[in-house]
Formats: structure tokens, sequence, C-alpha cells
């Protein structure tokens, strides 16, 4: 699986929760599911190219107006698509 499937792996299952990148990367190294670790700036791109194609939105989290990503329903449906990896 590429980069951007398995963010939407991580979101799908715990929409309507949001994360940063920072916490989304630490959770897709802590996974072992890429063949390299990941940085906070590779899921960042990937993030913004996931927005444009409307799989996820960004949203600004009201208690410290820091940026979360929260998974749309389009990408919801490719989650299971895929086949609901777990990540």
């Amino acid at each position: 699986m590429n980069l951007k499937q398995l963010i939407i792996a991580f979101l799908s299952p715990r929409y309507p929760a949001a994360y940063t990148e920072a916490a989304i990367a630490q959770r897709l190294n802590a996974s072992q599911m890429l063949d390299k670790r990941c940085t906070v700036d590779e899921v960042s791109d990937a993030l913004r190219a996931l927005h444009k194609m409307k799989m996820v939105d960004l949203q600004i989290d009201q208690m410290d107006n820091s940026a979360v990503w929260q998974v749309t329903e389009e990408g919801s449906k490719r989650w299971v698509l895929e086949g609901r990896v777990a990540v």
C-alpha cells in the first residue's frame, strides 16, 4: 500500500475523529506497513493531494487552533472498496 492509501485506512475507521499530520505520521510509522518511515512533510504532501481528491478535509481544532485532518465520505467509500485495511 502507498502512503495515501494508508492515511485513508488510518482515518476511516476513526471517523469522526481528526488528527494532526504529526499524529498520522507517528501512527503510520508505528504500524510498520510502509517500506520506510514517513516524515511529517511526506504525510502533509499526501494529505494535500487527498484533499484535492476530496478524500480528506482539513479542520481547525477549536481547543488549540491546530490543523487536523478527517476522512470524508468519499474517502470512506474508497477505504471500503480497497478492503477495509486496518492501520
